[in-house]
């Protein structure tokens, strides 16, 4: 396993991400508060492709709580690959 120092603008991202929708920050509380790990919980949740910030998944889609943006029959792609592939704005 490789480990490397995040930038500023990927925690800039994240913060943006993560923070300003009360119903992702209780998703993750909830999981948090029940033994999961953040980071791999905020890893793995979706990204929208509209306003960038983390999804929930919602039948065979998403929607995004912030934006209202759905997806039907697509799950997007994941936040660690949002990171990897520096799609982040």
């Amino acid at each position: 396993m490789t480990t490397r120092v995040m930038t500023q603008k990927e925690a800039a991202w994240i913060a943006h991400a993560v923070g300003g929708d009360p119903l992702i920050a209780s998703y993750i509380d909830n999981q948090v508060d029940h033994g999961q790990d953040f980071y791999r919980i905020a890893a793995n949740l979706p990204v929208c492709g509209r306003c960038e910030r983390l999804v929930l998944v919602h039948n065979k889609g998403y929607v995004c709580p912030t934006c209202g943006h759905t997806e039907e029959n697509s799950r997007g792609h994941k936040m660690k690959t949002h990171l990897r592939r520096g799609m982040y704005r």
